[in-house]
């Protein structure tokens, strides 16, 4: 109980006025972490006194950036920004406290509805994942004493396609490095080379650095990944080739430097989609190099197993979509089967008695 450090962060800890024990995240400063205990602890005598909680009167937009602040140690920070951007922008000038389900679910249909950047039609796993991150920060803002209760937490669910699995053919991929080779970007032909020869993510590559590139050991340690699980990754002939020939900057250890940070990513991004349309590519997106990784090895006949360590897969649910690209799979599985009749043949004519 008290106050205490993680990391790089002061943390909190006590016991509400109902006995239930409350750890709250703060910041990097000590002093605002006794200042917040204090008002906690005041608080609690105060419901114990009065029976009741003081609800704090905090604007969406304002709790918005202090969320954002509070979050700052969590991965995926692009999509988190992003959700919480268009939180802010809906609900402007409304408090967080004075929110209801209706306003919930007319956020909903209004994302539903809007179309993208693009003019294209908002996916319903776009709109669930950005309630998903409303309904943490509305969790939070309960356990802040500035909302009563997560009005989104039983919020209506919008239907997710699974979608294609698209990735790229052996034609496709070489017209797209062909064109990334004459591109004026001197990052973006080995970015793709590494892409398609490791599977890994766009966030792993965007934060490799050149000590995590063994080329004697002909692999890559993927130090940052989604499921916080580092990994080694082999190095192909190509992949080695390029890197070793890619010119290192004396300031900075990253191999590709800057796209780690949000807005150069972005940056990239509509480098690779006006690549694609010069190649004349459609449907794709940078995550169908790593479909493409996959879909490639499945098809030389490459276990499923082997290919969900490579990609780095947890458990094998996900490398399952792969399962029908390979070769034969369900003839051999069904081949496995014994001979029921001991290697006679019966007669369609014959009565099975017994």
């Amino acid at each position: 109980m008290g106050v205490y450090k993680r990391g790089e962060s002061w943390y909190i800890d006590y016991r509400s006025a109902d006995g239930s024990r409350v750890r709250e995240v703060v910041g990097p400063k000590r002093a605002e972490a006794h200042e917040l205990l204090g008002k906690r602890l005041g608080e609690k005598r105060d419901e114990k006194k009065f029976g009741r909680k003081r609800i704090d009167r905090v604007l969406v937009e304002d709790f918005c950036e202090e969320y954002l602040r509070r979050s700052a140690h969590l991965r995926s920070q692009v999509t988190l920004k992003s959700g919480v951007k268009d939180i802010a922008s809906y609900f402007k000038g409304r408090y967080v406290c004075e929110l209801t389900e209706k306003d919930i679910d007319d956020f909903i249909i209004t994302r539903r509805d809007t179309p993208t950047r693009r003019g294209g039609k908002r996916c319903g796993s776009s709109v669930n994942r950005t309630m998903r991150i409303f309904s943490a920060m509305l969790n939070s803002a309960v356990r802040l004493h500035i909302a009563k209760r997560n009005v989104a937490s039983k919020c209506r669910r919008l239907q997710e396609s699974p979608g294609r699995l698209r990735f790229l053919s052996h034609d496709e991929a070489a017209t797209m490095l062909d064109f990334a080779r004459r591109s004026r970007s001197r990052h973006l032909y080995p970015i793709l080379v590494v892409a398609l020869d490791t599977g890994t993510r766009r966030g792993e590559i965007f934060n490799l650095h050149w000590e995590d590139v063994d080329f004697k050991a002909r692999q890559l340690w993927i130090r940052e990944t989604k499921n916080g699980t580092p990994r080694h990754v082999p190095m192909t002939e190509r992949v080695r080739e390029v890197l070793s020939k890619h010119p290192r900057r004396i300031d900075s250890d990253y191999v590709f430097p800057g796209y780690a940070s949000a807005q150069l990513s972005n940056t990239f991004r509509t480098t690779f989609a006006d690549l694609l349309q010069r190649a004349g590519i459609t449907g794709v997106v940078f995550h169908s190099l790593r479909h493409t990784f996959a879909s490639h090895l499945v098809m030389k006949g490459v276990p499923l197993h082997t290919v969900g360590k490579l990609l780095g897969h947890r458990g094998s649910n996900i490398t399952l979509r792969y399962a029908h690209l390979s070769p034969g799979h369900l003839q051999d599985a069904v081949a496995l089967l014994p001979v029921w009749e001991n290697g006679r043949i019966l007669d369609a004519g014959t009565k099975n008695v017994g």
